[in-house]
């Protein structure tokens, strides 16, 4: 059942950050949609995308530490970040080559963060769980 609920999890996150993609692999766009990315202008409706980044990729935390097994240790906790970080460094990349996308570093760390909130989030909730049996490493 892991591998199933994350690559469902994963086509939920590609779905909410790729829709509306029009591809434009022109390099020089390309090139200027990087240094946007990387010198983000902040405005209020940013503080909105945040929040759901941060509400999304919670989602993935969750889910990688609801599906690795019992033993909810540091590895995995670590993996979720990883895993989260690396999806969002995908996403944000394949952002570049599109014309009605933008990329931002600022979405790679709030989409981290979401995640890391996420998978913590769930080992306090197991812990705390009268079911847990036992307390993750």
């Amino acid at each position: 059942a892991r591998l199933p609920a994350r690559a469902a999890f994963v086509g939920i996150l590609l779905l909410a950050t790729l829709s509306s993609f029009e591809f434009s692999p022109d390099g020089a766009n390309v090139a200027a949609r990087f240094a946007r990315a990387m010198h983000p202008h902040i405005s209020a409706s940013d503080a909105i995308d945040a929040l759901r980044n941060l509400a999304l990729f919670a989602g993935w935390g969750v889910v990688w530490m609801a599906t690795c097994g019992p033993a909810r240790t540091a590895r995995q906790l670590l993996l979720a970040i990883l895993s989260g970080a690396g999806i969002s460094l995908a996403v944000e990349g394949a952002q570049l080559f599109s014309a009605t996308r933008n990329a931002s570093f600022i979405d790679v760390l709030t989409n981290t963060i979401g995640t890391a909130i996420g998978a913590f989030g769930f080992v306090l909730w197991y812990i705390g769980s009268p079911a847990s049996g036992e307390v993750p490493a």
